[in-house]
């Protein structure tokens, strides 16, 4: 299951637990691989942040509470990021490798990677899934878990 997410996405946090449900359901036949589209004004500093937890061993964690917490730091009408590195070191994450600027350009590459994948598939919108190269169009539990139903009867 590839998933091309935002963090700062509403659609993408309802569909979180789903995935997780899934991918728990299907644990030793399917792989998660979440993938960026950076498509609100925090979304860059919030991938990075995600992919420094990654590099300290706390991504799903740290997935979890931006998720948690996204009505707070990702606010439409007042957003405050700076909550992200508050959530981060209650994690465990060193707060002191979170500096926006510097987080952003060390993840820089994975973000443009990501970005440039979104594109050549068309991504025009979050959360986008995936089931082994095929599109699935409609979110919600069910569609996907059709999706993933077809691809393991294909194999």
């Amino acid at each position: 299951i590839v998933e091309f997410l935002d963090p700062e996405c509403e659609a993408c946090r309802a569909m979180h637990p789903i995935v997780k449900q899934l991918t728990t359901e299907y644990a030793g036949k399917v792989r998660w691989i979440p993938r960026y589209v950076p498509l609100h004004g925090n979304s860059k500093f919030a991938i990075a942040v995600l992919e420094e937890a990654r590099q300290q061993g706390k991504f799903e964690e740290a997935l979890d509470a931006m998720f948690e917490h996204q009505h707070d730091w990702g606010s439409h009408d007042n957003p405050k990021p700076e909550l992200i590195v508050g959530y981060m070191k209650d994690l465990g994450v060193d707060p002191k490798t979170l500096s926006r600027d510097a987080v952003i350009e060390k993840h820089k590459a994975i973000i443009e990677r990501d970005q440039a994948d979104g594109q050549a598939v068309m991504i025009q919108g979050t959360p986008t899934f995936f089931v082994n190269g095929r599109r699935v169009f409609d979110l919600g539990y069910e569609p996907l878990k059709k999706a993933i139903d077809s691809a393991l009867a294909a194999n």
